[in-house]
């Protein structure tokens, strides 16, 4: 990321991968002088299915480097509390 990057922007671009079927409860996100940390992420998925596409779709943006789902989060079926842990890339 660049340095002038806002966090405001971070949480805009992860709020928009957002659908009927995945919702972000928090984002906890730490600025360090090297850019931002691991942003961990919780919410809620309706489905295994839409929680695995919604890490697809983390990944598939080009400011994110890595996007950990722990394989607990999916153990259930469905109505899955889900923690994620997502790097963004140090430069765009």
């Amino acid at each position: 990321l660049r340095n002038d990057t806002k966090v405001s922007e971070i949480i805009s671009l992860l709020q928009g991968l957002e659908n009927s079927q995945v919702h972000i409860e928090s984002i906890d996100l730490t600025r360090l002088d090297t850019g931002i940390g691991p942003i961990q992420l919780t919410g809620k998925a309706m489905t295994r299915q839409s929680l695995a596409d919604f890490r697809t779709s983390l990944l598939a943006r080009p400011e994110i480097d890595t996007v950990l789902l722990p394989i607990s989060n999916l153990a259930q079926d469905k109505d899955i509390t889900f923690s994620i842990s997502v790097t963004m890339k140090k430069t765009i």
